[in-house]
């Protein structure tokens, strides 16, 4: 799994870069952003990585990292079917200064892809200090993720259900080009349940990419869990994520 914290443009392009050749080898790519993004004139959506200094919407180019390169890195690696999820729904707090749009723009994924947002496109999600832990949406995602059997858009749909019966605020999408019916845990990995029922099951590779912000990367105090690879902190709207590497 590649993993980058409170990575600046540098970081993150060249996590992307790796990434790229990693799934360049086949299977499954899944990569997942914790962290501010924005839409600006055109409806492209942009990650801004720590230390970027956006004053107007012509220096997203130049500070940020375009959504729309991510997805046709993933695009053109040759693999069957790559995820890309972003926990990017809190408000970027320049945005309204900067006039640009509420949200992420919606995406039309092309062949392979499946892409799946926080909150529904064009939606913020309440911008009030997100507690300890996990954002709720990721916390629902990884529960649905353990249901096993469940092929990709049900696992998506479930943690929908279980985002909205506990947030009147928040509604997360998805959008998805890819046939393929990939499940995250398979049936067989449970004593008494035979392989062969539900969907046909396929023996992919997965390659993770995980690219978030701590809490506190702006005060200096970043630190790791004892005896984890998490690490821990405070940065308004950042988001802490529980590792997810199967």
């Amino acid at each position: 799994m590649i993993q980058r914290i409170d990575a600046d443009k540098r970081g993150m392009t060249d996590a992307i870069g790796d990434f790229r050749q990693r799934i360049r080898r086949g299977g499954v790519g899944m990569f997942y952003y914790a962290g501010y993004a924005m839409q600006v004139a055109g409806g492209r959506n942009f990650l801004l990585p720590v230390g970027s200094h956006i004053d107007s919407e012509t220096e997203a180019a130049f500070e940020a990292v375009d959504l729309n390169r991510l997805l046709s890195t993933m695009e053109t690696a040759g693999n069957r079917i790559n995820i890309v999820v972003l926990e990017a729904g809190q408000s970027y707090p320049l945005g309204e200064k900067l006039g640009s749009a509420t949200g992420l723009a919606r995406v039309e994924p092309s062949q392979g892809l499946f892409v799946a947002f926080s909150t529904s496109p064009g939606t913020v999600i309440d911008g009030r200090e997100p507690g300890e832990g996990t954002s709720l949406y990721t916390q629902m995602l990884l529960k649905s993720m353990g249901i096993p059997g469940r092929i990709l858009p049900d696992v998506f749909r479930t943690a929908r259900a279980m985002v909205t019966g506990s947030s009147s605020d928040q509604v997360p999408w998805f959008s998805s080009s890819s046939s393929e019916d990939f499940v995250f845990r398979p049936w067989r990995s449970l004593a008494g349940y035979d392989a062969g029922r539900g969907v046909q099951e396929q023996k992919m590779a997965m390659s993770v990419a995980r690219i978030g912000c701590s809490r506190q990367h702006r005060r200096g105090r970043l630190r790791r869990r004892p005896g984890s690879s998490d690490w821990w902190g405070g940065d308004r709207g950042c988001r802490s994520m529980t590792p997810y590497d199967r």
